[in-house]
């Protein structure tokens, strides 16, 4: 009786196990193109977003993010004060998150074709810098946004994620 017990225990281990790492293996590496795919998925809300801060989202982002990815992190450092708003497996995916509505001074823009550069130049230079903005979609079809879309996409992948 006892020896069908262990055997039981034994069996129930290994299923346990191979279901275990057939989960961690099903989880997909980061790469750009899944990052990409992953946030066309997501549909945050005008009624939630449309008044949250940068950094609601970001965190929002980060959350749904790591239900599918491994290792994502907010806020890394790229020398100096400069920080990167997402980092997804250690390098891979960076994301800097910006809101459309905040980018209507040359000011913000300038500084947004700054930040891509410099995270491009010491870190992202594989085609693996998200832009992403966030905004409505009077919002991203602003002339300053088309714009500035058509800059960035020379230096690195973008993306408007629109609140519906």
């Amino acid at each position: 009786m006892w020896i069908q017990a262990v055997m039981l225990l034994g069996i129930s281990a290994v299923i346990t196990f191979y279901f275990l790492n057939q989960y961690e293996q099903s989880k997909k590496l980061p790469s750009p193109k899944n990052v990409l795919q992953l946030m066309q998925k997501l549909q945050p809300s005008e009624k939630k977003f449309g008044k949250a801060s940068e950094k609601q989202i970001e965190q929002w982002l980060a959350k749904k993010m790591r239900h599918y990815f491994d290792d994502v992190e907010t806020q890394i450092s790229m020398g100096g004060r400069e920080k990167i708003d997402l980092d997804v497996g250690n390098g891979k995916v960076g994301i800097e998150l910006k809101l459309a509505r905040k980018l209507k001074s040359r000011n913000e823009v300038n500084r947004l074709i700054g930040q891509t550069t410099m995270y491009k130049n010491r870190k992202y230079n594989q085609n693996n810098l998200i832009i992403l903005l966030v905004g409505n979609t009077q919002t991203y079809e602003q002339p300053h946004v088309q714009e500035l879309k058509q800059i960035i996409e020379k230096e690195a992948l973008f993306f408007y994620m629109k609140l519906t």
